[in-house]
């Protein structure tokens, strides 16, 4: 059996939870949608409420933990399939950017898609400033999830390498 080199046990496991994550944010975009609540942006680290109702920081706080604890497991698992701490960075950071890419494509394809072409110009003005201000945001967003999935995917990195069993070393007698 050929061992897998640390960069390929990172992107493995930075692909696996980066698209359960977006995934998951998706789904929960869907369904906040329909229920006209508030939408997650960049994996929950930016939200917004359509009423006054408060969900927005609850969505937004909810979102936040998620995606600390799939980022603290994506680096334990790489970290512990290797015993190596850069390899946990590399998972968070790979966990980081495909879920924070993928939730972001949604909201900006569904921004799109929401503008009708029978709205007025001042509507259509707004929404294509929005749009901007969007894309922004999820290039912000992005940013931030890269540098949160390194700094948690290090923290579960360094617990994987210590949960992970002892490297067999064979030592010469000495003579």
């Amino acid at each position: 059996m050929q061992k897998q080199g640390t960069g390929g046990v990172a992107f493995q496991q930075g692909l696996l939870y980066g698209l359960g994550l977006g995934a998951f944010f998706i789904i929960c975009n869907v369904i906040l949608s329909f229920a006209k609540s508030g939408t997650f942006l960049a994996g929950g680290l930016y939200g917004y409420e359509s009423t006054s109702t408060g969900n927005s920081t609850l969505f937004s706080i909810g979102g936040l933990l998620v995606e600390i604890v799939v980022f603290l497991l994506a680096g334990l698992r790489a970290g512990q399939r290797t015993g190596r701490v850069a390899t946990g960075t590399l998972a968070g950071l790979w966990t980081g950017l495909i879920s924070a890419v993928m939730t972001d494509s949604y909201a900006i394809v569904s921004l799109f898609v929401s503008v009708s072409p029978g709205q007025n110009t001042l509507a259509q003005q707004l929404s294509s400033e929005f749009g901007i201000v969007t894309i922004i945001f999820a290039i912000i967003g992005i940013v931030l999830a890269l540098v949160l999935g390194m700094a948690i995917g290090a923290l579960g990195g360094l617990i994987g390498k210590r949960l992970a069993p002892p490297s067999a070393q064979f030592s010469q007698p000495s003579t």
